[in-house]
């Protein structure tokens, strides 16, 4: 609970520091889209790009012989984060919807991570800042070198707790 306000916050703290802000719930994808890597993965570049109001211009940067995460990693790099001037936090919310898909999920979490890595050593992939939302714990079998839930600063939010309100009323009578 408090999750997407918390994502909400984050984005807005972003664009006070003039960087561009995508927030993507996996909510909005249909259940065909997690038919299988490829169509999630031209699902997730297209959706980036309408946020940023870019053309999607998948069919340049798709080539079946590189296979999916090459691709998504190309129409990233060459296109989506080179049209760009500024810093892109994208907020992803509701990722437990991909947990429940293990056969896209190890291979989405293993590419957010390797985007991580290389925002270490090259300048263009420092543009990209992640903030990953869910809201159970990650019961899919990542290799801990893969995982983006192992890096970063992970903020675990406790759960809520009803309290007595005092509600003041301001008025004659």
């Amino acid at each position: 609970m408090g999750k997407t306000s918390l994502l909400s916050r984050i984005l807005q703290q972003a664009k006070e520091l003039d960087y561009l802000t995508v927030p993507l719930s996996f909510q909005l994808a249909d259940t065909a889209v997690f038919a299988d890597l490829d169509k999630f993965l031209r699902w997730f570049c297209a959706s980036v790009g309408r946020r940023l109001r870019l053309p999607n211009r998948l069919n340049d940067y798709w080539d079946e012989i590189f296979g999916s995460k090459d691709n998504c990693t190309a129409y990233f790099e060459e296109y989506l984060l080179s049209e760009i001037d500024s810093p892109l936090t994208l907020g992803l919310d509701e990722v437990d919807c991909v947990f429940q898909h293990p056969e896209i999920a190890a291979d989405f979490f293993g590419l957010l991570r390797a985007w991580h890595e290389e925002a270490k050593s090259r300048d263009l992939w420092k543009k990209l800042r992640l903030v990953v939302v869910h809201s159970t714990e990650v019961y899919i079998p990542l290799n801990i070198n893969q995982s983006p839930f192992n890096v970063g600063l992970p903020i675990e939010l406790p759960e809520l707790r009803p309290h007595r309100c005092l509600i003041w009323h301001s008025g004659t009578g």
